[in-house]
């Protein structure tokens, strides 16, 4: 693979093979596949993201996107953190320091009302010193499915 730029045009990954020739924005096969945002506005966007300025309205003034953009890239930043949380664990705490922990369970109806979908129990801890944090889905909330989880 060779970096073309080409005037007017965002740079581009071609195959260098004669019988390809195949090209590739930098963006394929990423989580910004498809998206037609400049990527200074992206990076924009997620800097605000990170900084927890999550006022739609504000963003959407500030960058110039509609409603339906800023809403679409909250659900996607977030989607992203959850997948590296569960995909990348690393361990949380040690001697001296203090890991807050919480179990919580998604897809329980309110009040009767909506689809019924299984419950899933979720285990998360985060390290009140460092900010480290960990997640993941266990099957119930016994002690001893939580401890096994923790060891």
């Amino acid at each position: 693979m060779v970096l073309q730029t080409t005037d007017g045009r965002p740079s581009r990954w071609r195959c260098n093979k004669r019988s390809c020739g195949k090209e590739f924005s930098f963006r394929t096969g990423t989580w910004l596949d498809g998206s037609r945002i400049p990527v200074h506005i992206l990076l924009r966007f997620m800097y605000y993201w990170s900084r927890e300025w999550s006022n739609v309205r504000d963003v959407e003034e500030q960058l110039g996107l509609n409603h339906s953009s800023v809403v679409a890239w909250n659900l996607a930043m977030r989607e992203v953190v959850a997948e590296t949380l569960v995909t990348n664990r690393v361990p949380v705490g040690g001697p001296g320091l203090t890991v807050q922990v919480d179990e919580t369970v998604y897809s329980k109806r309110k009040s009767n009302r909506g689809r019924s979908y299984p419950q899933q129990w979720v285990f998360a801890g985060v390290c009140l010193k460092t900010g480290e944090c960990f997640m993941m889905s266990v099957p119930d909330r016994s002690s001893a499915t939580l401890i096994s989880a923790v060891s």
